[in-house]
Formats: structure tokens, C-alpha cells, sequence
């Protein structure tokens, strides 16, 4: 059952593929990437509660299969038609209405954030709380793209630092 004890019956749904452009560019092993695209999906209960969530897959399918586009269609095609109108016992009982559906696991995952933020909404709990999270805290990092040269790479380091990153990731090829 839901964490509002109250199936939830999906009413209305919208699916975006957005295409961002980045502030500065990121460089990778796989090339030099200046924009981000994302799906983004607005789910809406019976009661007028909405839900969002992100299917976050990359582009190109040099990470996983599947891609910000192949998420979207997933989604539109074959996953949101799914649920529409249903009677969904909240997050944990999504998997049974579109278990016939193989793989597009961004594209779930965006529909499973959206209802969990319902979820939350409905039983007027934090997403913490319904999870049973304890930390009061989630220590924040920055992925630092390929850069020019070593002293370049450093001082990125070292801005980020100063901004208060506590975990750094950094790019690097031969």
C-alpha cells in the first residue's frame, strides 16, 4: 500500500525531453559535451497531487543502452499508458503494472520518482522519512571534466574545494 494508505490513481501524465545547454563544457574520454539532455515526467493524481521525476540517460549510448531519446519513447509509448487510470498502491506496485515492459530503467525510475514525491506530498513526510533514511546530511561532490593540462585540473580541484565539495571526481586520459 501506499505511504498515504490510499491507492493512488494517476489521472493525468506529460513527458519532456529537454535539451540544456551547460554553463561550461565537459570533456570525457567519449568527446566534449556543451549541452545535457534529460526526460523529465509530471505525473498528477485523482486529487490533484503531482509528482515529478527525471529519467536521467545520457545522450549516446556510450554509458548504457538506453538514451535520453529511447527514455522518452519508452515513457510516451509504453510505460505512462500503462498506468494512467489505474489503481497504484504507491512506487511498489508500479513494477507489476509494467513488468511486460523489458529494460528503459531511467524511464522507470523517472515514473518512480514521481511517486514517491506523491507519496511524500499525500502523507506529509520527507522522502527521508519514508525511506526510514537517518542521516541528517549527504555530503556533496563535483565530477571535473578533462581538462588542458595538470595545473588547469589542480586549480579546478582546488575552486571546488573552497566551495565546500566534499568528494571530487576527476576526468583524465593518457
Amino acid at each position: 500500500m501506499s505511504p498515504s494508505s490510499k491507492p493512488i490513481v494517476i489521472k493525468k501524465i506529460e513527458v519532456r525531453l529537454l535539451r540544456l545547454p551547460l554553463i561550461t563544457t565537459f570533456t570525457t574520454g567519449f568527446g566534449t559535451i556543451n549541452y545535457k539532455e534529460t526526460v523529465v515526467v509530471r505525473l498528477e493524481d485523482s486529487d490533484g497531487v503531482v509528482g515529478w521525476g527525471e529519467g536521467a540517460a545520457l545522450s549516446f549510448p556510450n554509458y548504457s543502452p538506453e538514451t535520453a531519446i529511447t527514455t522518452y519513447l519508452g515513457l510516451k509509448e509504453y510505460l505512462l499508458p500503462s498506468i494512467v487510470g489505474k489503481r497504484i498502491s504507491g512506487p511498489e506496485g508500479l513494477d507489476n503494472l509494467y513488468s511486460q515492459v523489458k529494460g528503459y530503467h531511467f524511464a522507470k525510475t523517472a515514473i518512480d520518482c514521481a511517486m514517491w514525491m506523491i507519496c511524500s506530498i499525500k502523507s506529509q513526510q520527507s522522502l527521508k522519512q519514508l525511506l526510514g533514511g537517518k542521516s541528517e546530511s549527504v555530503a556533496i561532490g563535483e565530477s571535473i571534466g578533462i581538462k588542458n593540462s595538470i595545473d588547469e585540473t589542480l586549480e579546478e580541484i582546488s575552486l571546488r574545494l573552497d566551495q565546500g565539495y566534499q568528494r571530487i571526481k576527476i576526468k583524465i586520459k593518457p
